[in-house]
């Protein structure tokens, strides 16, 4: 039950940003928002393949959506490189004179409400895979195997996800 109220939670907060993407298109007509969205199914998948993992019950199966797993997790983080999509008028202090500069355009801080709210919850989206990923081997692999590999996986999905960091 705390698995389906789980999947609920950030099935909700997942609907909840992409309404707020397609109401950005809706408003504004550019297309980014759509991107946007795009880049968040795609962060969403690695929670999905952990829990189907640990539901999972032939061996190929299983190995089957821990790869799925691993290849798709550094998209949760590499949405943290939409930022640079932040409008030119969004900057924070003008360097010239030390004042803070901002918009008066809603859409453009609707846009930078997007581009932060998403990265936020795409690497929220990430962690909780690896929560759950983790929990998986917990309980499908020997305890020794956990201790030994869990580190190694650990490490070798934190390189992953900063080289597709660093290439976005």
């Amino acid at each position: 039950m705390a698995r389906k109220r789980c999947v609920l939670r950030w099935g909700a907060a997942v609907g909840l940003y992409w309404a707020a993407c397609a109401a950005h298109v809706w408003r504004t007509g550019g297309l980014l928002a759509l991107g946007l969205a795009w880049n968040m199914l795609l962060a969403l998948l690695p929670l999905c393949f952990a829990c189907a993992a640990g539901r999972c019950r032939l061996w190929a199966g299983r190995a089957a959506l821990a790869v799925l797993w691993l290849l798709f997790l550094p998209n949760t983080f590499y949405m943290l490189t939409d930022l640079i999509h932040t409008p030119q008028n969004m900057e924070w202090v003008n360097a010239a004179d030390w004042t803070v500069r901002h918009s008066e355009n809603v859409s453009d801080w609707l846009l930078t409400l997007l581009l932060g709210t998403g990265a936020v919850l795409a690497v929220l989206l990430g962690l909780e895979a690896m929560r759950v990923f983790r929990v998986y081997c917990c309980v499908h692999w020997p305890r020794p195997a956990v201790w030994a590999g869990g580190g190694r996986c650990c490490c070798c999905a934190a390189s992953e996800c900063t080289s597709g960091v660093f290439c976005g």
